[in-house]
């Protein structure tokens, strides 16, 4: 049985708006969210629609096996998020209260989801560099507390989302570079 719902499809780099075209004729309903940017250039400035979440847009339909390859199919289109059983539908209320955010407010940002105890990397400011783990979110800003093992001690700082990133996918090349002060 198929189940209906929101699903997540991942698009290759910047074919966002194709695969939404070519999906919207393929199933019942598209969802791609984009939020007004005011673009400064150099030479102008002028407002255009930036994809919220790059790479991804949302599909509503009953994800049978004819409608998974359906859906693959369509250009643009890399894959179906889901679980190792297949595409697995996102809640109704996440899409549902994403539309109303792009809907109603002006000033939208996107942030890596980063819950306690993740391992981030500062990328920013005089903390370049550190590594710390996620104390709690507040506000806009992520407290953060960096803990060396061998001393038994640790420090903590509050820092702006954007100035952090997920440590947990970085490779030990970045760790060199670090160690070598060549920074990222």
């Amino acid at each position: 049985m198929a189940r209906f719902g929101w699903y997540v499809i991942r698009t290759r780099s910047r074919h966002e708006k194709i695969a939404e075209k070519e999906l919207g004729q393929r199933v019942e309903e598209v969802f791609l969210p984009t939020i007004r940017t005011l673009s400064s250039r150099k030479d102008r400035h002028f407002v255009y629609n930036k994809v919220l979440f790059p790479g991804y847009i949302f599909v509503h339909t009953a994800m049978t096996r004819e409608q998974r390859v359906n859906v693959i199919k369509a250009r643009g289109v890399v894959e179906i998020l889901g679980n190792s059983f297949g595409p697995y539908p996102c809640r109704e209320h996440e899409v549902e209260s994403i539309r109303v955010l792009v809907g109603q407010v002006k000033d939208l940002s996107v942030y890596t989801y980063l819950p306690k105890g993740s391992l981030v990397l500062v990328k920013s400011g005089p903390l370049r560099g550190v590594v710390g783990t996620v104390v709690r979110a507040e506000d806009g800003a992520r407290k953060i507390i960096c803990s060396i093992e061998l001393l038994g001690r640790s420090v903590a700082a509050r820092l702006d989302r954007a100035a952090v990133e997920s440590f947990d996918d970085m490779t030990g090349s970045l760790l060199d570079r670090l160690a070598d002060g060549q920074g990222f």
